[in-house]
C-alpha cells in the first residue's frame, strides 16, 4: 500500500487555531470570529458575533476590522474589563436588515 503525503494548508494547533507562517517571520496563530457590519451615514458599524455588546465603527472596512481587534484584544484583557463591567445599552434588534457578515482572524 502507498503512502501518500497529505498537509493541511494551515497546521492546527491543540487549541483548535491555525498557525500562519509568514515568509521571514515566526509562526503566529489565529483565530477566526464571524462579524456582523453594515454601513449608516457612509460609516461602517459593526460587532463581533461572539461579543455582541461591542459594538465599533470605522470610516472603512479596513478601519472596522482593525477596531474589532481592538475590541476582542481588550476584552480579554483581564485588567481592561474585570468581572462585572459589562454593560449593554445597545441591543440586536437595532441590527439593521441589510447588515452582512464576514469572518476576521485575530492573531493571538
Amino acid at each position: 500500500m502507498p503512502i501518500t503525503d497529505h498537509k493541511p494548508s494551515a497546521p492546527v494547533n491543540r487549541t483548535g487555531k491555525q498557525s500562519f507562517i509568514k515568509s521571514g517571520q515566526t509562526s503566529k496563530s489565529a483565530t477566526s470570529f464571524r462579524y456582523v457590519y453594515w454601513i449608516d451615514d457612509s460609516w461602517f458599524i459593526g460587532f463581533l458575533a461572539d461579543y455582541s455588546d461591542y459594538w465599533t465603527q470605522g470610516a472603512t472596512l479596513e478601519e472596522l476590522k482593525e477596531n474589532l481587534t481592538d475590541i476582542y484584544n481588550q476584552v480579554n484583557d483581564p485588567e481592561a474589563f474585570p468581572s462585572g463591567s459589562v454593560h449593554n445599552e445597545l441591543s440586536l434588534d437595532d441590527v439593521p436588515e441589510n447588515h452582512k457578515t464576514d469572518e476576521l482572524l485575530i492573531e493571538a
